[in-house]
């Protein structure tokens, strides 16, 4: 067993309060307090204050060097930022970072897909790009692969969301197959490995470039906890429709806490709806904990954030994010709570 970077933190913040102890004692609080059953909660933090259309065009230029894939371009700019912050997010002894909708990474240029990693898969490694043609083998898998490599580095679970597609099986008599694309919330945990892994059910009406994915509440195992997942309208929908089902399937299977990535980069949301208002209310009739994460490009009312079973909001940390490209000029940030 090998604590990660964000359950050494955890355990250190813990040991301070006890006073000078020897080494055996340090171990064994190591093993204590790194174990979520000793902890008031999870140490989950959201990405805020990034707009994935922030970039110079010579700064994307030069994210699509060496690349013959077009598409590439504002994918790879803006995996450094969620680099950057998930590095953040193991200083700070984070356990599970939340990013926002697949706009995040894409931006305004929704035309770039990849092929989704498997249950059980390690993409850092069983997607690695190829060294001797990183436009075709990199490029095609540089989402996955980037984030489980700093997943597994960092020691931070991670719940981000991207553009995915997925082959039907080959048909043999028409000798052809059929390409879905989706909008695909893609969890890891901290070794870089994806546990799960959902497709955004209710799409918004301009989604047209992406197909639905089957009414299917998923729910993972991560830290003791049950998580559901909901995706950006997904949130909205239940109550502007009245329509609860997804929510009811996520309790049902004992979610008590949801990550919800939004995504305000491609289509352009109506302004009334309110992000903080929507989670209060669902946390209110559920009694489940909600954290969000949703890019910047249209500036909306009330950010989620973080709130409690209760409704409460959560007051939060923050991490600035530093370092970045000279030619990004959004302000990104960490922010995190115990959940």
């Amino acid at each position: 067993w090998s604590p990660s970077l964000a359950e050494r933190a955890r355990a250190c913040r813990a040991l301070k309060m006890l006073g000078p102890i020897n080494g055996g004692q340090f171990a064994l609080a190591l093993l204590v307090f790194s174990s979520p059953l000793f902890t008031n909660g999870t140490k989950v933090g959201q990405l805020t204050g990034h707009d994935p259309t922030e970039w110079s065009q010579s700064a994307l230029d030069d994210c699509l060097a060496g690349s013959t894939n077009p598409d590439a371009g504002s994918v790879v700019c803006n995996l450094k930022i969620y680099e950057s912050a998930i590095q953040a997010a193991a200083q700070e002894g984070i356990e599970l970072m939340v990013f926002p909708e697949a706009y995040g990474l894409a931006g305004n240029n929704v035309s770039f897909f990849e092929p989704l990693a498997d249950i059980g898969t390690n993409p850092c490694h069983d997607m690695a790009p190829n060294d001797d043609d990183w436009s075709e083998i990199g490029t095609l898998y540089i989402q996955q692969n980037t984030l489980s490599c700093a997943a597994e580095e960092s020691g931070v679970a991670i719940a981000a969301n991207i553009f995915t597609y997925v082959w039907d099986d080959y048909d043999f008599e028409t000798q052809s197959a059929t390409m879905h694309r989706y909008i695909t919330e893609v969890v890891m945990d901290k070794t870089g490995t994806v546990v799960s892994y959902y497709h955004k059910h209710w799409l918004f009406p301009s989604e047209t470039m992406v197909e639905p994915g089957p009414f299917a509440p998923t729910v993972f195992d991560m830290f003791g906890k049950k998580w559901g997942i909901v995706i950006c309208w997904e949130g909205f929908r239940a109550d502007i429709e009245d329509d609860w089902s997804q929510y009811d399937g996520l309790v049902e299977q004992g979610a008590t806490s949801l990550v919800w990535s939004i995504g305000f980069g491609a289509p352009k949301f109506p302004a009334k709806l309110d992000t903080q208002k929507t989670a209060i209310a669902v946390a209110k009739k559920y009694g489940v904990a909600v954290v969000s994460s949703v890019d910047t490009k249209f500036h909306i009312k009330g950010d989620a954030g973080f709130i409690d079973a209760s409704g409460g909001v959560i007051s939060t940390s923050e991490a600035v994010l530093t370092g970045l490209p000279g030619e990004y000029t959004a302000k990104p940030a960490v922010h995190f709570a115990d959940l």
